[in-house]
């Protein structure tokens, strides 16, 4: 009997570890780094997730992609000029629930943004909702909310993640 219990253990204990490398490979292979955006490759499939405002001027690009859950995060920095530029773009500021749900310590500022895909195939075949958060250094994280074509629920999400003129009061 103790044979058998120690045996489970160990077997257990194996197939765990043996669950925790396959979990991190699998992730590790749906992030791509990219120094510059010229780099990416536009038949690599992430051109689909990038929205039509993502910065051509970026570099130390991050970029997490799922099929499987529809997620998207970018990672990236610009230089000062490109950040001012980029962050002048924004009018809709994030909500402190959008914060917490970018999940990252240091936000100096957040917004929220529509976009469609910058890949031409699907231009306007979405209509997407993004959070975008400023971190320190000119360094930015873009984030997926929600994808599709349902304005209906893309408007439940803006109400919740954004901060506008219309929904100020109701908070």
């Amino acid at each position: 009997m103790k044979n058998k219990i120690i045996n489970y253990f160990f077997t257990f204990v194996f197939l765990s570890l043996v669950l925790f490398f396959v979990k991190d490979i699998y992730i590790r292979n749906n992030i791509s780094e990219y120094e510059y955006f010229n780099e990416i490759p536009k038949s690599a499939g992430i051109y689909s997730w990038l929205p039509d405002f993502f910065p051509t001027d970026s570099r130390d690009i991050t970029i997490f992609t799922d099929v499987e859950s529809d997620s998207f995060y970018s990672d990236f920095i610009l230089d000062e000029k490109s950040s001012k530029i980029f962050d002048d773009a924004f009018t809709m500021k994030a909500s402190l629930y959008a914060i917490k749900y970018i999940n990252k310590s240091n936000v100096i500022n957040a917004w929220c943004k529509e976009g469609d895909s910058i890949n031409d195939e699907n231009r306007n075949s979405y209509n997407s909702l993004y959070l975008v958060a400023k971190l320190p250094g000119s360094k930015y994280h873009i984030l997926l909310v929600k994808r599709g074509e349902n304005t209906g629920e893309l408007k439940e999400e803006e109400y919740r993640y954004c901060t506008s003129v219309d929904n100020l009061g109701n908070r």
